[in-house]
């Protein structure tokens, strides 16, 4: 009974991001936008962060825009491979909120990596469903014999 409880809490949990992301992907703009600089930054003990500065066209108007990547529980190098990824002078594929184009979302053309939260949540809900319907299934045949 627990095993489907945490599935089922796992897919309620993932709905909320799931409808975000879609949400992003159907409404906000797609656009290119440069980067200007790509740097590590430490957030106390062992929280790194990647800061990205990124001019993009908005409106035909080019905007710079700051936003923080954060890289929890990893170490100075994860994080500088992660960095790495944006170097200076590339060009990638991001979403902005027209609203407030200093919120953006990287990667829109990964889904994997745009969708990370909801896989996981929904692997777990998978995987804990599984295990559920097995003890079920055990439980039924043993009090059958």
């Amino acid at each position: 009974m627990a095993c489907l409880l945490f599935a089922m809490a796992a897919i309620l949990m993932s709905l909320p991001f799931a409808a975000r992301q879609y949400a992003v992907l159907k409404h906000w703009p797609e656009t290119k936008a440069q980067v200007l600089s790509s740097n590590v930054v430490q957030r106390g003990g062992d929280n790194y962060s990647v800061q990205l500065e990124l001019m993009l066209q908005v409106a035909g108007h080019p905007q710079v825009v700051t936003t923080e990547m954060p890289q929890p529980g990893s170490d100075a190098e994860k994080a500088q491979k992660a960095a790495d990824r944006f170097r200076q002078g590339s060009w990638i594929i991001i979403r902005y909120n027209p609203a407030d184009i200093s919120e953006i979302r990287l990667d829109p053309d990964h889904p994997a990596r745009f969708f990370r939260l909801p896989i996981l949540l929904g692997s777990m809900a998978l995987l804990f469903g599984v295990i559920a319907i097995v003890f079920f299934w055990s439980a039924r045949r043993a009090s059958t014999n």
